[in-house]
């Protein structure tokens, strides 16, 4: 990925008409209250020194309240909450608190590669359960509990998910997490597009399910635009965040003062922000399904949620070969669907978090024709 977006910069520089759908990132800008909050406190001697390491005391208290309304779950702000410098670092630290080397982690396939990378950095082995395209890329429920075994401690569940723009049905939710309560596992959640969702009403977290032990992980980077800030929380049971900040003191202490005073002050009206991007995104997605359709690549599930819709190539066996292509000679950039595990082979992923309707609508025709090309393993 990084081979290709270096390369994709020197093409734009060179004048190209560079499409790019690799990265998942929003382009719409802040809500106002972020940005004022922000330019005030700059002024404040005080801004410049660390805040607590679980972040300003109102700033959990607004997330305690974000909980409630968004999940449907309460969480005490003083002992259950972390503020995190985004959603990786949460899960990074969430995952060395739950897990031992060698122990398991679940994680349905097509997986996002970072929960698989920060698995195997903890020395702990992540375990692919596979999801098919032909039921809508849902782990089932005999698919998971087929694969526990005695060194079994975590499943990560994305909703709506990254890479395939799956959104799980709320009884899949609530049977996953009786399974991992039967089971004694903890289930980590990660919420990150919680609030990118195309249905009429948002997505079930395993939170809200009764006595499943549940670490909910969120950002802030895709529905408010606050990517570069690196905002995000995770909470849970009380002796989990306290091993969690353990873990943050020695590595980032805190995150940073400015982004979480304007993140308070934002949350006042994320919701009326959120709807607007929900919209955006609703319409780029369809504006995207309705091109790849219109060019007869029709090897894809319609996403629930997520910036994300991932295409299936037929034909193609070596996917990474069909991106460099694919930018080299159509000037789009994608991101090989092999990156994201077992399962993802011969598709890739497009993200449309970014990416111009008119560009979407393009970038089709691109595709197609890069399709129609022979093949480099010919």
């Amino acid at each position: 990925m990084v081979e290709l977006a270096r390369r994709a910069a020197e093409l734009a520089q060179q004048g190209a008409d560079v499409i790019r759908l690799d990265q998942g990132a929003v382009d719409i800008a802040p809500p106002s209250a972020f940005v004022e909050r922000v330019a005030e406190v700059l002024a404040d001697p005080e801004i410049n020194r660390y805040s607590p390491d679980p972040g300003l005391p109102g700033l959990r208290s607004a997330l305690a309240r974000y909980g409630s309304e968004r999940f449907g779950v309460e969480w005490e702000p003083e002992s259950e909450i972390v503020v995190t410098a985004g959603a990786n670092q949460a899960c990074f630290a969430a995952l060395l608190a739950m897990v031992e080397p060698g122990e398991e982690v679940l994680l349905p396939s097509p997986w996002y590669f970072n929960h698989a990378m920060a698995v195997t950095a903890l020395g702990a082995i992540p375990v692919p359960v596979p999801t098919r395209p032909e039921e809508a890329f849902a782990p089932a429920v005999g698919a998971v509990a087929d694969a526990i075994t005695p060194r079994t401690r975590v499943l990560v569940l994305i909703n709506p998910n990254n890479p395939t723009g799956a959104r799980y049905e709320d009884d899949l939710i609530r049977e996953l997490a009786e399974l991992a309560v039967e089971n004694d596992l903890w289930i980590l959640s990660d919420q990150t597009y919680h609030e990118l969702h195309f249905g009429s009403v948002p997505p079930l977290s395993a939170a809200a399910v009764a006595d499943a032990h549940d670490r909910t992980v969120g950002s802030f980077s895709k529905s408010l635009g606050l990517a570069g800030w690196r905002l995000g929380f995770l909470a849970g049971q009380a002796k989990l965040v306290t091993e969690v900040l353990k873990i943050q003191d020695c590595s980032v202490i805190c995150a940073g003062r400015a982004g979480q005073e304007g993140l308070r002050a934002a949350l006042s009206e994320a919701q009326e922000h959120v709807v607007r991007v929900r919209t955006v995104l609703h319409e780029r997605r369809d504006r995207l399904m309705a091109a790849l359709r219109a060019a007869h690549l029709n090897a894809f599930v319609e996403p629930g949620g997520s910036l994300f819709l991932f295409l299936r190539l037929p034909g193609v066996r070596d996917d990474r070969a069909f991106c460099r292509r694919l930018l080299e000679e159509q000037h789009v950039v994608a991101v090989p669907g092999g990156v994201f595990g077992p399962g993802g082979e011969g598709s890739i992923r497009l993200s449309y978090g970014s990416t111009p309707p008119d560009s979407l609508g393009e970038v089709a025709g691109r595709i197609a024709t890069a399709m129609e090309e022979p093949s480099l393993e010919d």
